[in-house]
């Protein structure tokens, strides 16, 4: 499976997030608020859009994890040095 990307997409003067994930019929990259396929015209059931959300909401909730844990560990060894 193919990893979620995020490509900034510039509308309007408007910054606009959209999230990537795979479709589970060929395995393209397709967006993640889109039902059909692009690439084979798979529709995606009810199941398979919740699944796909579900993913990128894990997958960002990670991120956020991570990104937390390292910022709490760069300032816990700048407080211990500094000190």
């Amino acid at each position: 499976m193919k990893s979620k990307k995020e490509y900034n997409i510039l509308t309007d003067g408007y910054s606009l997030i959209a999230k990537l994930g795979s479709c589970p019929s060929c395995g393209q990259q397709v967006y993640t608020d889109s039902k059909i396929c692009p690439h084979c015209g798979h529709e995606f059931t009810e199941d398979e859009y919740d699944n796909l959300k579900t993913r990128v909401r894990r997958r960002e909730l990670k991120s956020i994890i991570w990104g937390l844990l390292f910022f709490l560990l760069f300032f816990a060894l700048v407080f211990y040095f500094a000190s």
